[in-house]
């Protein structure tokens, strides 16, 4: 089924049906369930659970978490990582209180107090994602893994023989 509707013209049917669809009998609700249904196209189970939790939904309307790494922290990332000889996200963020003391002792590196608070509550999930990847960066290198499976293409005739 096609869905004529954007998001924001189906959260605005909702808010206009949800009151009446609280206060209807069981027949009135299949009603407007159904018109519901046509109107938005949802299904009919997230239809029905729409209508019956609209303040709900309702209040976690737009972003829910904003942004909360500026550019400061993100590059300061990027040094620390490149520091490090670009390891995953994943063993760099356990490190990172004692590198950047070392890159700070050493000169390297000069940030806030905040921005070292951020950095360093920041998750390894967080970093990766939102600052080492190539789409956020684009002077991280591709991680592409070599395939190891079979033989390059110039090594199978050598084989063969």
């Amino acid at each position: 089924m096609e869905r004529s509707l954007c998001f924001q013209a189906r959260r605005e049917v909702l808010h206009q049906m949800a009151p009446q669809y609280r206060e209807a009998s069981p027949s009135q609700k299949r009603t407007l369930l159904e018109a519901f249904i046509a109107t938005t196209g949802y299904v009919r189970k997230y239809a029905r659970w729409l209508l019956n939790h609209a303040d709900e939904v309702q209040q976690t309307h737009g972003r829910s978490q904003l942004r909360r790494y500026g550019p400061e922290v993100q590059h300061v990332l990027f040094l620390a990582w490149h520091a490090a000889n670009r390891i995953c996200a994943k063993r760099l963020i356990p490190f990172l209180p004692t590198l950047v003391e070392s890159l700070e002792r050493h000169e390297h590196l000069h940030i806030s107090e905040k921005c070292r608070m951020q950095l360093l509550s920041m998750s390894a999930a967080t970093a990766d994602t939102r600052t080492l990847s190539p789409i956020t960066n684009p002077h991280a290198p591709a991680r592409h893994a070599e395939n190891t499976s079979s033989p390059p293409a110039n090594a199978r005739g050598a084989m063969a023989s």
